[in-house]
């Protein structure tokens, strides 16, 4: 669990042993090192800028042998952009605690055919991947704070499904790895300065004819079978929707907030779970009277739930450098949907797309959302930001 550290030593009393940069709209790649006590680089990139990125890694252990290691993860998006890279500089070397390859991962998922079966042959690298069975995870070990994400599709750059690789002088060394767990000490940098969080829901009442003035329902499954909820307060749990205006005359996407009322933090909202329903061909009429939410969930259990909606005209949170120089923010988001190819190329209202280099800033995107210490944030929209400083 995330710990908070509010005392801090001011910065010039200590040196900074963590760097950390995102380049947004890279017309080329500058990646240079911090100083020479910087011997160890995780390389997040998206796919447009990854050719580059290969590239100039390759440069790079061939002329600097002062790098002691490279992790290169490739990722949907960057500080809410899709054509970015971003940079983590450590002093002390990060350790690979789990690795698996893409070999072994698609070993590991092979459909066991019989030799006699007349299951088709399919080609596997089909633009429908296997982008769940990817994961990059990330533990910030004097933080107490693990992260996870799944790996950008790759296809459309180098032919892989997914791409991440190591050089460190390991048996692994610049595999193509589907799966892999690093263990990051940031050093001197265990103050938990801010944490930022925010989404692009919005509340909808579950029942709409409620008396002006009257104490407002709390909203509880009383059944359930997994991620499968079959009542709400002893009520048909699909009634809610099929009687609720909002929801019928929307196309939006629907989410349940699962909460404890009684023991919920308002002052960390990164700890809330909200999870998208999932409606079934029946609909939501007497045949089906029960809603399945995201089985990420795993079980809901007997918990308080809200209904929001995901709203595109809430205003998208913009990552901004850290205000006092030499923290950094470390940031997580679950990727907005492209509504075209290479949007990312598209001119803004004031004319090309330029670089933007964000200082201070480490960052990691998914459009099938990123997990905190356990918990899975992936409505599109959904960010947190933590801020570190040195301690």
């Amino acid at each position: 669990m995330l710990r908070f550290n509010r005392w801090v030593k001011p910065a010039f009393l200590l040196k900074r042993s963590l760097y950390t940069k995102t380049t947004l709209n890279a017309g080329g790649i500058e990646i240079a090192q911090p100083n020479p006590n910087h011997k160890s680089l995780i390389l997040l990139t998206t796919p447009p800028q990854l050719n580059n990125i290969v590239s100039n890694v390759i440069d790079k252990q061939a002329t600097n042998t002062g790098i002691s290691q490279i992790l290169v993860v490739c990722v949907d998006s960057i500080a809410d952009s899709r054509n970015a890279y971003s940079e983590l500089w450590l002093e002390t070397p990060f350790r690979v605690t789990h690795h698996e390859t893409i070999e072994e991962r698609n070993e590991r998922i092979k459909k066991k055919v019989e030799p006699l079966s007349v299951d088709p042959i399919k080609f596997d690298k089909s633009w429908k991947d296997t982008k769940e069975q990817t994961l990059f995870q990330i533990n910030l070990t004097n933080l107490g704070l693990n992260s996870k994400v799944r790996l950008a599709n790759t296809l459309f750059e180098n032919g892989e499904n997914s791409t991440c690789f190591y050089i460190g002088k390991e048996s692994y060394d610049w595999y193509n790895l589907a799966n892999v767990t690093v263990d990051v000490n940031l050093d001197n940098f265990s103050a938990v300065q801010n944490i930022e969080y925010a989404n692009r829901l919005t509340e909808i009442p579950l029942v709409e004819a409620v008396e002006e003035g009257a104490d407002e329902e709390l909203f509880t499954i009383t059944d359930f079978e997994g991620n499968l909820i079959k009542s709400i307060n002893n009520q048909s749990a699909s009634g809610y929707l099929t009687d609720n205006s909002i929801v019928m005359s929307s196309k939006k996407d629907l989410y349940f907030k699962l909460y404890d009322n009684e023991t919920e933090d308002p002052t960390r909202p990164c700890l809330q779970e909200y999870y998208k329903l999932i409606v079934g061909g029946l609909g939501w009429g007497e045949k089906q009277a029960f809603l399945a939410v995201d089985p990420i969930v795993g079980t809901t259990g007997f918990r308080d739930v809200k209904l929001f909606y995901y709203d595109k005209d809430t205003a998208k949170h913009h990552v901004e450098s850290p205000v006092v120089s030499g923290n950094s923010k470390l940031v997580f988001e679950c990727s907005e949907l492209e509504s075209g190819y290479e949007e990312y190329k598209q001119p803004t209202d004031t004319g090309a797309q330029e670089t933007v280099i964000k200082p201070g800033v480490f960052a990691m995107g998914c459009e099938q959302g990123f997990e905190l210490d356990g918990i899975w944030h992936r409505s599109n929209g959904e960010f947190v930001q933590i801020e570190v400083a040195q301690s």
